[in-house]
C-alpha cells in the first residue's frame, strides 16, 4: 500500500492541500489532515461543496460539518457507508478507500486536452461554433442604432443585490461591417488550360488570354461582386467535377473505354438524342423544336458547350445563396447614398432599354419561329412526295430497261437462247468454283472468327473482373485513409494528453510493483490450489481408514459376539472392545472440536488484528475526551441561560 500512499498524497498535495513533509504514508493522517484533504476534494469535484478546510473548537460544529461532507460524498456516489465517525475517528482502511475515491472523482486535466480539437479543420470549427454561439447569446442591436455600419458590444455586470439594476459596461468588441451588400455573383472566365503544360494552347488562345482577356478582378461589373463570382465559379467546377467523377465511377469503368472515350460516346450519345427529338418533333409539328435541316446547327451549337456542359452540369450552394442577403445597415447607406442612388438609377434605366429590346427581339424570335415551324411541314410534306415519286420513277424505268431487251432479242430467238443457255451454265460452273473456294477459306475464317471471340470474351470477363477489384480496391482505399485520418486525429489528441500529463511520477516503479503483486497472486493461487489438494487427498485417506476401521470392527464384532456366549474370556474381550470402540469415537469427535476451536480462535485473532488496526482505544479516547468537553459546553450553555433568565 505503500505506492498507493504516495499517489494520495501526491494528488491531494496537487488540488493545494496541506501535508506536512514528514508524512509519509495514510497511517499518519491526523484528523485535520483527513479534514482539509476531504474538504478539498470536494471543492475540486464540485463548486458547490464549499468546506472549511479546519474544523472549529465546538464539538457541534464539528459534528455537523464533518455529517454534510458525508452526504457530500453520498450524493457523489460513494457506495459504502459513511458518516461522521470517518472523519473524527477515522481508521487506516477506511481514510485510504475513502480518498482513493476522492482522487478518482477529481478532474483530470487531459480531459481538457482529449475536449479540445487539435486538427485544422476542427479548430476552425470550434472557432466558428464558438463565434456564433457567443453572437447568438450576446444582445442585438438595431440598424439605426449603429453608426457607419456597426456599434459596440455592451456587456452587463449584476448589481450588489438581487434586486439592484445592473451595471452596463462597453465592450471591446464590435457589432455589424461596414459596407455590408446583398450577395450577387457574375459570370467570370478563368482561362481554361493555362496552368496545364500538357496541354498546349494554341497561338490565338493563348494571345487572347495575354491582350484580350481582363483580369478575373475586373470582370465583374461591380467591384463588390467579385469574391462571390470567384466563389460561385469554383464551387461550380467543383460540383461539376465530383458529379462527372460519381458518373465515371458508376457507369464510365464497366465499358472498359478510356474517360477521354467514355466522355466523347456521351457527348454523341446526348447529341444524337437530341437530334432525334427535334426532327421527331418537327416531323409530328406540334412546333416543340427545329426542323431536321436545323439539327447539324443545334448539334454544332452543342459542340461550343459540350466541354463546360460536362463541368458545369449542376449549380452549386452559392447559386441558391442570393436569396438569403445581409441587410445594409441605415447607416452606412447614408454615407454612400447618392453613389448607390446613381448607380440604382443607371441600372434601372440600363434594364428598361434592354427588356423593352428583349421584347422586340422575342416577338421577331416567335414570328421567325412561327415562319419555320410552317416552311418545316411543307417541306416535310413535299420531301415524303418527292421519295416517292423517285421510287416509283425508278421502278418504271428498271421495267422499261428489260423490255426494251427482250424486244430486241425476238427476231433471232432460237439462236439468242441458247447463247442464253450457255451463259447460265458456265455462269452455274463458275458459281460452283466459287462457292468450293469460298467455302475453302470461309471455314479457317470462321474458325479464327469464332477463336478470337471467345477471347475476346474472356478479355472482356476478365477486364470487368479486374473493374470490380478496382472499384473494390477505391473503396478500402477511401476506408483506409479515413481510418488513418481518425487514427492521426487520435495519435494528436493522445500527443496533447501526454504533453499536458505530469511527468514527475515514475510509473517503472508502479508497473514492476503491479507485476509483483500480480506475481504473488499466482503464487498464492499455486499455494492454494496445492492446499485443496492435499485437503482432499487427506479426507480421501480419512474416509477410506473410517470404511476400513468400520468394516474391522464389524467383522470383530461378530467375531468376538459368537463365542462371547460359550467363553467368558470372549465376553471379557467382547466388552473391551466395545469399551474401546466408544472411547474412540469420544476421541475424534474431541479433536474434531478441537479443530473447530482452532479455526475460531484463528478468526478471532484476525479480527482482533483489525480492531487493532482500527484504533479503537485511540478512538475511544478521543470519544471520551470529546463527551466531556460536550458536557462542559452544555454546562457552559446551560449556565448562561439560567444567568439569562
Amino acid at each position: 500500500m505503500e505506492e498507493v500512499d504516495n499517489i494520495i498524497i501526491v494528488s491531494l498535495r496537487s488540488i493545494g492541500c496541506d501535508i506536512p513533509d514528514d508524512v509519509a504514508s495514510i497511517k499518519a493522517f491526523s484528523t485535520d489532515i483527513v479534514v482539509d484533504g476531504a474538504a478539498t476534494a470536494l471543492a475540486t469535484i464540485n463548486e458547490k461543496y464549499k468546506f472549511p478546510r479546519r474544523l472549529p473548537n465546538e464539538m457541534s460544529a464539528r459534528f455537523r460539518i464533518c455529517t454534510n461532507m458525508a452526504n457530500a460524498c453520498k450524493e457523489l456516489g460513494y457506495a459504502d457507508d459513511i458518516g461522521y465517525h470517518q472523519f473524527l475517528y477515522s481508521n487506516e482502511s477506511e481514510v485510504r478507500k475513502l480518498f482513493m475515491w476522492l482522487v478518482e472523482k477529481l478532474p483530470r486535466e487531459s480531459s481538457d486536452a482529449t475536449a479540445e480539437p487539435t486538427g485544422v479543420s476542427a479548430v476552425l470549427n470550434k472557432a466558428i461554433t464558438d463565434e456564433l454561439e457567443y453572437r447568438a447569446e450576446a444582445p442585438w442591436t438595431l440598424p439605426v442604432a449603429k453608426r457607419s455600419g456597426y456599434a459596440r458590444r455592451v456587456a452587463t455586470i449584476p448589481g450588489p443585490t438581487p434586486k439592484s439594476p445592473p451595471t452596463y459596461v462597453p465592450h471591446q468588441q464590435w457589432e455589424g461591417l461596414r459596407g455590408v451588400h446583398r450577395l450577387h455573383a457574375s459570370v467570370v472566365v478563368i482561362p481554361a488550360g493555362a496552368g496545364d503544360v500538357t496541354k498546349p494552347l494554341s497561338k490565338e488562345l493563348r494571345k487572347y488570354y495575354a491582350g484580350a482577356l481582363p483580369y478575373l478582378t475586373a470582370q465583374p461589373p461591380v467591384r463588390q461582386d467579385v469574391a462571390p463570382s470567384i466563389l460561385e465559379k469554383v464551387s461550380a467546377e467543383y460540383t461539376a467535377a465530383r458529379e462527372w467523377e460519381e458518373i465515371w465511377n458508376k457507369e464510365g469503368m464497366d465499358t472498359g473505354l478510356s474517360e477521354a472515350e467514355f466522355r466523347d460516346r456521351k457527348r454523341q450519345f446526348v447529341r444524337s438524342k437530341m437530334a432525334e427529338y427535334v426532327r421527331s418533333s418537327a416531323l409530328k409539328g406540334d412546333g416543340a423544336g427545329f426542323g431536321r435541316n436545323d439539327a447539324d446547327s443545334f448539334a454544332s451549337f452543342l459542340d461550343s458547350f459540350s466541354d463546360r456542359g460536362l463541368r458545369n452540369a449542376k449549380g452549386s450552394r452559392f447559386t441558391h445563396a442570393e436569396k438569403f442577403q445581409f441587410t445594409q445597415d441605415e447607416g452606412a447607406a447614408a454615407a454612400v447614398a447618392d453613389t448607390e442612388e446613381e448607380l440604382r438609377k443607371r441600372r434601372e434605366e440600363e434594364l428598361r432599354a434592354l427588356q423593352e429590346r428583349l421584347d422586340a427581339l422575342s416577338a421577331e424570335v416567335d414570328r421567325m419561329e412561327h415562319e419555320i415551324r410552317n416552311f418545316n411541314v411543307n417541306t416535310s410534306q413535299l420531301e415524303s412526295n418527292l421519295r416517292e415519286e423517285k421510287s416509283a420513277s425508278a421502278t418504271k424505268e428498271a421495267l422499261y430497261r428489260s423490255k426494251v431487251k427482250v424486244f430486241e432479242l425476238l427476231p433471232e430467238a432460237d439462236k439468242n437462247i441458247e447463247l442464253l443457255q450457255g451463259l447460265v451454265s458456265t455462269s452455274t460452273k463458275r458459281l460452283v468454283e466459287l462457292a468450293t473456294k469460298w467455302e475453302a477459306v470461309r471455314a479457317p475464317l470462321v474458325l479464327e472468327y469464332r477463336t478470337l471471340k471467345e477471347s475476346q470474351d474472356g478479355r472482356m470477363t476478365e477486364s470487368r473482373r479486374k473493374l470490380a477489384q478496382i472499384k473494390e480496391f477505391r473503396e478500402s482505399m477511401k476506408q483506409i485513409a479515413e481510418e488513418a485520418r481518425i487514427k492521426d486525429e487520435l495519435y494528436r489528441q493522445l500527443t496533447a494528453e501526454y504533453e499536458k500529463m505530469t511527468k514527475d511520477i515514475n510509473r517503472s516503479i508502479y508497473t514492476r510493483r503491479i507485476l509483483e503483486i500480480v506475481k504473488n497472486i499466482k503464487k498464492q493461487r499455486e499455494d492454494i490450489d496445492k492446499v485443496l489438494i492435499e485437503t482432499r487427498a487427506l479426507q480421501k485417506e480419512i474416509n477410506h481408514t473410517s470404511d476400513v476401521l468400520n468394516r474391522t470392527f464389524s467383522a470383530t464384532d461378530e467375531l468376538i459376539f459368537k463365542d462371547a456366549k460359550k467363553d467368558d474370556a470372549c465376553r471379557r474381550a467382547y466388552k473391551y472392545l466395545a469399551s474401546l470402540h466408544e472411547h474412540c469415537n469420544v476421541l475424534i469427535a474431541d479433536v474434531e472440536n478441537t479443530g473447530k476451536l482452532l479455526n475460531e480462535i484463528r478468526d478471532f485473532e484476525e479480527k482482533l488484528e483489525q480492531l487493532n488496526q482500527q484504533n479503537v482505544l485511540p478512538n475511544l479516547e478521543r470519544i471520551t475526551a470529546d463527551y466531556i468537553q460536550v458536557k462542559k459546553e452544555n454546562q457552559a450553555l446551560s449556565a448562561k441561560l439560567s444567568g439569562r433568565a
